[in-house]
């Protein structure tokens, strides 16, 4: 039995149906078309864990941008976890909320993803993470976002898990090192952004990635204490 088809075979029908979807569209590109067995062959044992832990991303996220974020992180490019969409917010850069025209942008966007999230449209892309990990200090310095609103609108229809993408910042920077944030021991600290955007505390450490986050990968299915509740830092509202 090919890789393919034994990823296929320890999957639930709704997502052998998905990913029989997702390879008919990409099987007709006229550059490095897929078949089933090799588009179920790229996402791997992440595929799986997806399937056994969140299936409802199946229907959250359009089909090809989560393949594709897949593809990557079994790959062994970025780290893909499950978290609660309040962590999210409380690690990216603080936005000025108290600024009304600030405001009114944030109801809009986040407006039109949970009104997309309520009729079943699926949203294009997951949100991400750049991060700097340092073993010597155990901390992940979050250094890059994208995906805020995404997050507020999770949080506003009540889903309780997002897909959030890990990306090393070495990819981006050689400044930074590179490494995989699933590799790194539970007890790790996540820090809050440190940008030229943020207007709130930076370098903040919001909990543990053992205690924050599920990553979608064997050794992360375990994980103790993931996804947790958490209304942000010492239980404040983040903004």
């Amino acid at each position: 039995m090919g890789a393919g088809a034994k990823i296929l075979s320890e999957l639930s029908d709704d997502a052998v149906r998905w990913v029989e979807s997702l390879a008919d569209k990409l099987s007709r590109r006229t550059w490095n078309p897929k078949n089933v067995d090799e588009a179920a062959a790229d996402m791997g044992e992440k595929l799986i864990n997806l399937d056994r832990l969140a299936p409802q991303m199946f229907r959250l996220y359009e089909d090809k941008p989560l393949y594709q974020i897949l593809d990557e992180a079994n790959a062994g490019e970025s780290d893909i976890a499950l978290l609660d969409p309040r962590v999210f917010r409380a690690g990216a850069a603080r936005i000025p909320m108290d600024d009304p025209l600030v405001r009114e942008e944030v109801a809009k966007q986040v407006n039109k993803y949970a009104d997309d999230i309520r009729s079943g449209i699926p949203i294009d892309d997951t949100p991400f993470f750049g991060f700097d990990y340092d073993a010597s200090k155990g901390t992940a310095q979050i250094t890059a976002h994208d995906g805020r609103h995404r997050s507020r609108a999770f949080e506003a229809t009540g889903e309780p898990v997002q897909l959030v993408r890990f990306v090393p910042a070495g990819q981006y920077d050689p400044a930074y090192g590179k490494g995989l944030l699933s590799s790194a021991p539970p007890d790790t600290k996540l820090l809050t952004e440190k940008s030229n955007f943020q207007i709130g505390p930076e370098s903040q450490s919001i909990g543990t990635l053992g205690d924050l986050l599920k990553f979608l990968s064997v050794a992360g299915i375990a994980a103790p204490g993931a996804l947790s509740m958490m209304g942000g830092q010492n239980g404040s509202e983040v903004p």
